[in-house]
């Protein structure tokens, strides 16, 4: 890991910077690609609830649609649990573990799994234009990319999940900017400004 630490340092600002990952994916993908190869990325979040993979960002391919069924799932979780890249073509990749890639990017494709707190949360896939692109080597920077990628995963969600929870106390007449938390016991909940 020590010799991906400049790489690893640039990719954790790049995600901190920017809460919003579709906004920071392309950024990443420019400095992932100066150290192996990068024409395509793609994130894909993993919903169990929903029984669906979800592409929140892509760059260097538009963006494609929701894909999954909820008996597609079963593969994809197993693979995030296991923590082990995967490589080969597009379409290897795409009858291997379904969802992972889409089976129309040319070249080959690396996708890591990313996970927090050992629960499994989405993929992170990288494309070439080279049939040969991805090798041994990779894996580990791959790997070592999880763990920034997955928390800028993360953070994008919890936006999400805040301005949707904004919007809905806005619909219901609340100020939400009326309400802090407690100072002593963060277990009472909210208290109001006064």
């Amino acid at each position: 890991m020590e010799r991906f630490a400049p790489l690893l340092l640039e990719v954790w600002r790049l995600a901190c910077r920017e809460p919003r990952i579709a906004l920071s994916a392309p950024a990443i993908a420019a400095v992932v690609g100066r150290r192996m190869p990068c024409d395509r990325l793609s994130i894909r979040r993993i919903d169990p609830v929903r029984g669906r993979v979800e592409t929140l960002v892509t760059v260097g391919i538009p963006q494609s649609p929701p894909l999954s069924a909820p008996q597609a799932l079963g593969p994809l979780l197993d693979r995030c649990r296991q923590g082990r890249p995967l490589r080969g073509t597009p379409a290897q990749l795409a009858a291997a573990l379904p969802d992972s890639v889409p089976a129309q990017w040319p070249g080959s494709a690396l996708v890591c799994p990313l996970s927090l707190d050992d629960a499994p949360i989405g993929l992170l896939a990288l494309g070439s234009d080279d049939p040969r692109g991805y090798l041994p080597e990779h894996e580990p920077l791959a790997l070592a990319l999880g763990e920034p990628v997955a928390v800028a995963l993360r953070n994008d969600l919890q936006l999400r999940e805040l301005e949707t929870l904004r919007a809905r106390m806005r619909r219901l007449g609340i100020d939400w900017t009326r309400y802090r938390p407690h100072k002593c016991d963060h277990t009472e909940g909210p208290e109001p400004l006064r």
